[in-house]
C-alpha cells in the first residue's frame, strides 16, 4: 500500500510538472482594425502566383488572454493620423486599435505586453496607445530598424521616423525587451525567426491544451502562401527561400493549417468564431 502511494505521488509530480496540464490555456483573438477599398491579386503577396486569384487585404493584430492575467498583444496596429496612411493603404475602413479592444471589454491600460513581429508602420505604430505594456522585439530587428535602415531611401523599407522615436522612448522608460533569437518568452508562448520579412522578423507559437496556434503576422501574408508553401515576393522578404522554409516549419507546429494565422488575409474572419464584425476567437 505504501509503495502504491509513493508511485501515485511520483506519477502526480511528473504529470503536473511535465504533462499536458502545465500548458496554459489561453484565449486568442484576431482583431481587424482596417480594410482596403478593393481586393488585390494574390501575386502581390505570393511569389509567381496567378494574377487571376484575388484576396482581401486587411490589417489586423492579435490578443492573447492567458490564465495568469497576462493580456498580450501581437503587434499594435497604426494610428491613422497621417495622410500617408490613406494613400499608401487605400483604406475603406479604420478603427483605432485601442478602441477596437474596448468592444470586448479591454482597455488600453489592461495590456501587459506587446510582442512586435516586425517594425513596419502597420504593426508597430500603435505601441504608444498602450502605456503599461512591456514591449518585446527581436534584437537584430531593432538594431537595424533604428540604425542602418535609414541609410536607404525610407520608401524602400516601410518604416516611419516617428516609430523609431516611439521605440526609443519605450526603451528610455524601461519598457523595451530585446530578444536574441528563438525562445519561450512566456509559459507556452514562444517566438521563432527565419522568414526575414524584415531584417529579423519573428512569429509567435502559442501552446494550449487543445492545439498549437501560430500567429504568423507577415511571415505568412495569406492562406495562399501557407497552403502552397509559396514565399512572398522579393520586395516583401530579404530571403525568399527562407520565407518558404518557415511556412513549412510553421506547419509542423499545428494539426491543421487554418491555425497558422496570416498577417493580412480577410479569410481569417470567415474561418473562426465571430465575436463582433471585426473580431474572431481563434480556437
Amino acid at each position: 500500500m505504501r509503495l502504491l502511494s509513493i508511485i501515485f505521488i511520483i506519477s502526480t509530480f511528473f504529470s503536473t510538472s511535465y504533462g499536458q496540464s502545465v500548458k496554459k490555456d489561453a484565449e486568442i483573438f484576431a482583431l481587424r482594425y482596417a480594410v482596403t477599398k478593393s481586393k488585390d491579386p494574390i501575386s502581390y503577396v505570393a511569389l509567381n502566383a496567378p494574377d487571376s486569384v484575388l484576396f482581401e487585404p486587411v490589417f489586423m493584430f492579435w490578443l492573447i488572454k492567458t490564465t495568469s492575467d497576462k493580456m498580450i498583444l501581437i503587434d499594435a496596429g497604426f494610428i491613422n493620423d497621417d495622410e500617408s496612411f490613406e494613400s499608401r493603404y487605400n483604406l475603406k475602413t479604420y478603427q483605432r486599435p485601442d478602441s477596437l479592444l474596448q468592444k470586448i471589454g479591454i482597455s488600453a491600460s489592461d495590456i501587459t505586453d506587446i510582442i512586435i513581429t516586425h517594425p513596419h508602420r502597420d504593426h508597430i505604430d500603435g505601441i504608444d496607445l498602450f502605456p503599461n505594456a512591456q514591449i518585446w522585439m527581436q534584437k537584430e530587428d531593432f538594431n537595424y530598424f533604428v540604425g542602418d535602415s535609414w541609410k536607404l531611401d525610407p520608401a524602400e523599407h516601410g518604416y516611419m521616423e516617428r516609430d523609431v522615436l516611439k521605440i526609443i522612448k519605450a526603451n528610455f522608460a524601461q519598457r523595451l525587451n530585446l530578444i536574441d533569437g528563438e525562445k519561450e518568452i512566456f509559459p507556452g508562448i514562444s517566438v521563432y525567426t527565419g522568414s526575414r520579412h524584415t531584417f529579423n522578423s519573428q512569429y509567435v507559437v502559442v501552446e494550449t491544451t487543445i492545439q498549437n496556434i501560430v500567429l504568423a503576422s507577415d511571415n505568412a501574408y495569406s492562406y495562399y502562401n501557407i497552403e502552397n508553401s509559396v514565399s512572398a515576393p522579393s520586395y516583401a522578404t530579404r530571403d525568399t527561400i527562407g520565407y518558404a522554409k518557415q511556412l513549412d516549419r510553421m506547419k509542423g507546429f499545428v494539426q491543421d493549417n487554418k491555425y497558422i494565422i496570416p498577417g493580412h488575409d480577410g479569410l481569417v474572419f470567415e474561418r473562426f468564431e465571430k465575436i463582433t464584425d471585426d473580431i474572431v476567437r481563434i480556437e
